[in-house]
C-alpha cells in the first residue's frame, strides 16, 4: 500500500491522468483496481498482517489487481518501460510476517 500510494505518488490518480503520467487508455486499466484498493480497510488493524492475507476482500482486490496489470502491460509500448515490468528489480515472493525491507532478490 506506502509503495503503491506514496513512492508512486497514486494519491490522486487522476492527476496522473492530468499531468500526462499515464495514458487515458493505462488510466481507465488500473481505475477500477485504484479505487478497489483505495477502499479497503483492514479486518481487524492494519498491523494483522494475517488476517489481511486470509480476508476475501483483500483476495479480491489482488485477484483485480494482477487482472489489470496483465491487462495493462499489453498497453506499455516504450521498450524501456517494458522492460521495468519484465526485470522485476526488487520484486521476490513474499511470506506472511516476512517484512523485510528493501525488498531486494534473494
Amino acid at each position: 500500500m506506502c509503495e503503491y500510494f506514496d513512492d508512486c505518488q497514486a494519491k490522486d490518480y487522476a492527476s496522473l491522468l492530468e499531468k500526462g503520467f499515464v495514458s487515458q487508455a493505462e488510466f481507465d486499466c488500473l481505475k477500477d483496481f485504484h479505487e478497489a484498493l483505495d477502499n479497503y480497510r483492514e479486518p481487524t488493524n492494519h498491523y494483522d498482517h494475517q488476517a489481511i492475507l486470509d480476508d476475501p476482500k483483500w483476495r479480491e482486490i489482488t485477484a483485480k489487481g494482477r487482472n489489470s496489470l496483465q491487462f495493462f502491460r499489453t498497453l506499455i509500448i516504450d521498450p524501456t518501460e517494458q522492460e521495468i515490468f519484465s526485470s522485476k528489480p526488487y520484486a521476490r515472493t513474499l511470506s506472511a510476517g516476512d517484512f523485510s525491507w528493501p525488498l531486494r532478490p534473494s
